[in-house]
């Protein structure tokens, strides 16, 4: 698919909601470098999209389906992901500081490299979830899903895991001792 531009992006966003009251759809498109600075993205349908190199910091996605979208080296910064559809996404050297995805699906992720300082993952799903190497100083994954996430090579310093489940296929950094699995 062609790369669109951020005009057509906001005429197919103004058509969806205000024409046909339907989200937004934009899956499998080709958005990689587009400014989405003050768009309101929630309950878009964005999977399989490419968004690798854009700058989602502080949108509003909650709801999205972003289900195996590239979203390498992408900037998700204090963005609000809160119940979104993120189900084998690529966010490889992405930065989610401060990002919410509670509630998030992000089953068969990858999320290594990925600055998720700060970031909220309380109830989110991360069955099978890549978290290797990821930066995850301070973040809350109280109640969240870890069966078989990859964790390893990550700090879990100040990181909340109370109530997390958890099973013998997670794989933890080296020397950590897991609490007792939710």
């Amino acid at each position: 698919m062609a790369k669109l531009t951020r005009e057509q992006v906001k005429r197919i966003i103004k058509f969806a909601r205000e024409k046909s009251q339907i989200e937004p759809d934009l899956s499998g498109a080709n958005l990689s470098g587009v400014d989405f600075s003050g768009l309101d993205l929630s309950g878009a349908n964005l999977s399989r999209a490419n968004l690798s190199e854009v700058d989602f910091s502080q949108m509003n996605l909650s709801g999205a389906n972003l289900s195996e979208t590239n979203l390498r080296k992408t900037n998700l910064s204090e963005a609000d992901f809160s119940g979104a559809n993120l189900s084998g996404a690529d966010f490889k050297g992405a930065s989610l500081n401060g990002v919410n995805l509670g509630r998030a699906n992000l089953r068969w992720a990858n999320l290594s490299e990925a600055d998720l300082s700060r970031a909220h993952l309380g109830e989110a799903n991360l069955n099978g979830a890549d978290l290797s190497r990821a930066s995850l100083s301070g973040v809350n994954l109280g109640q969240a899903d870890l069966r078989g996430a990859d964790l390893r090579g990550t700090s879990l310093r100040k990181t909340i895991l109370n109530g997390a489940k958890h099973n013998r296929f997670t794989k933890w950094p080296a020397g950590f001792e897991p609490p007792k699995s939710g």
